[in-house]
């Protein structure tokens, strides 16, 4: 048996996070633990599922409900129906998860057809995030994407049929080369296909990946930052457009389709992580697996932990987590809760902080936070600097 990893109290209600670390082809900019995986590697994904089930029935985690389960990677849907379905069998087993619990899966385009999400469907699935990332043909070269413009759509179809009515599409912007006319033309071409949510990431240059290597080489000139902040300006004025509303800095829903894992995230609820990489966290202390499958095959097979780390969180660092979350989102931090939960008063301990923003705001010609009805709350002018103002409550 898996020796106890912490015997915790989560939350009430908790989320599920399961790592799947295989891919087709490695996207260069990608910084999430993955490796390349073809049919030759079968036997590897089959030990992995084994080892993933084992960790999930010795874990010793209390958790009375599950509201959410997010199955991430790396490409989740690489997994068959019968994998998936021994995990639902597995999870089922050791959780209480919520009949209306949010559970979704993450789909490359052109890598599933109707058998596949349907019986995802059948085993639980109810929401599912399709990486589409661009509709033009040359930024999905540069992104080293190995699907058409041609094939999202068809997986939205699939989808559709498979019986799913609850989904997501990735895009990202401030590709190199690309224009406002461009990615106006990508969220266009998303809003056409009328998912419930949309996710529109701005490219990041992280120093593990191949593309931060091409950056520093010069090899890839990033997008310049005034440019980029009319994309991203462009963007929210047109998914406005299109009946979306911005609830965090890089998501967008219909109203009523906001994504209940990534929420509870951002409002510092507790999670499990399974599979290699995955972080947990229990509302004070966070802690995470090995980082490699192999490893984590030859561990669970040996009957020890996966657990490769973890670090206590003191208070001070806790209340800056919980700000720089909330103030990613348009529910920004609640005062009353805050201050009941960490027992000071926000406007006295904060004060010289409020007031360093409000010389930013008068700098910029324009209020960039909100401090009424309880609430503390970005502007929309305000989450064009949300880094820097959340690195203000940094302890």
């Amino acid at each position: 048996m898996v020796e106890n990893r912490h015997n915790t109290e989560l939350g009430s209600t908790s989320g599920i996070y399961l790592h799947i670390p295989f891919c087709k082809f490695k996207c260069p900019y990608c910084d999430f633990y993955s490796i390349e995986s073809g049919d030759e590697d079968k036997p590897l994904r089959t030990e992995f599922v084994q080892s993933l089930l084992k960790e999930i029935e010795s874990t010793e985690e209390n958790v009375s409900e599950v509201g959410t389960i997010y199955f991430g990677g790396g490409t989740p849907s690489i997994l068959n129906g019968g994998e998936m379905e021994s995990i639902f069998a597995a999870l089922r087993s050791k959780f209480s998860v919520k009949s209306d619990a949010e559970i979704t899966v993450e789909v490359n385009p052109g890598e599933v057809d109707l058998v596949r999400l349907s019986s995802y469907y059948s085993s639980g699935v109810n929401r599912l995030s399709i990486g589409a990332q661009s509709f033009q043909e040359e930024e999905l070269k540069t992104l080293g994407r190995i699907h058409s413009p041609e094939e999202i759509s068809d997986t939205v179809s699939i989808a559709i049929s498979a019986g799913f009515n609850n989904y997501n599409l990735d895009l990202i912007y401030a590709v190199p080369g690309q224009t406002v006319d461009s990615v106006l033309d990508n969220v266009s071409s998303a809003a056409t296909l009328k998912p419930n949510h949309i996710s529109v990431y701005s490219l990041t240059y992280e120093k593990s990946t191949p593309y931060y290597s091409m950056k520093e080489n010069g090899e890839l000139n990033p997008i310049d930052g005034k440019l980029e902040e009319e994309m991203r300006n462009s963007i929210l004025v047109l998914l406005k457009e299109e009946g979306y509303h911005r609830y965090e800095i890089s998501s967008y829903s219909l109203e009523g389709y906001e994504s209940k894992h990534n929420s509870a995230y951002w409002g510092g609820a507790s999670y499990i992580g399974f599979g290699p990489s995955a972080h947990s966290f229990d509302g004070k202390r966070r802690w995470w697996n090995v980082r490699d499958v192999n490893k984590y095959n030859k561990i669970m097979k040996s009957g020890e932990s996966p657990v490769a780390g973890s670090e206590e969180l003191n208070k001070e660092q806790l209340m800056f987590e919980r700000i720089f979350l909330a103030l990613r989102t348009s529910f920004g931090l609640e005062i009353r809760s805050f201050e009941k939960e960490f027992n000071f008063v926000f406007g006295e301990k904060y004060k010289s902080q409020m007031e360093k923003i409000k010389g930013l705001s008068v700098s910029q010609n324009e209020e960039l936070i909100t401090y009424e009805n309880d609430r503390v709350v970005l502007t929309e002018k305000g989450l064009l600097f949300a880094d820097e103002i959340s690195e203000l409550f940094a302890p």
